[in-house]
């Protein structure tokens, strides 16, 4: 099969993304004072800050990792006072985890040294022509893939 440069630069944008996102956040933890947590703990402040309450089965959903793997983490995290348990109204031995307000705290000191960074060295080296342009590639990509899931709305 003869591929079009089109589908190869595709192809190549679908290989970066996840390092990308490994990159950003291994600088994240790099330039934080959580490195005590590790990149795991990050993304759930992250995801729990940006989502909402979720159920560890949710979190795992949205992390590509096992339940088991996010049953840890939450402990570790609510033991350290960043998130907490509260009581599901859609399902009752399903506890919700939601940020505390230490976790509320940490997540908006973590958010503010990052940006600050993006800001400070990644911002300058892009037009903001250039990045709403691939904020609405990737954007319209996430459409196609996961219309359930589109995050250009």
């Amino acid at each position: 099969m003869i591929l079009s440069n089109k589908t190869i630069a595709l192809g190549e944008v679908a290989d970066l993304a996840p390092k990308l996102v490994r990159s950003l956040t291994l600088k994240g933890r790099e330039l934080s004072s959580a490195n005590f947590l590790g990149e795991g703990y990050l993304a759930i402040l992250r995801l729990l800050d940006s989502e909402g309450p979720l159920t560890i089965p949710e979190i795992a959903l949205h992390r590509g990792v096992s339940r088991q793997r996010i049953q840890k983490l939450s402990r570790t995290m609510v033991d350290n006072d960043l998130i907490e348990l509260v009581d599901n109204p859609a399902h009752k031995s399903s506890k919700l985890l939601r940020l505390s307000k230490m976790g509320k705290q940490h997540e908006k000191a973590l958010a503010s040294v990052f940006y600050s960074f993006v800001e400070e060295e990644l911002s300058k080296k892009f037009t903001l022509k250039e990045i709403e342009l691939t904020l609405d590639v990737m954007q319209r990509l996430q459409s196609l893939l996961y219309p359930e899931d589109d995050t250009s709305k």
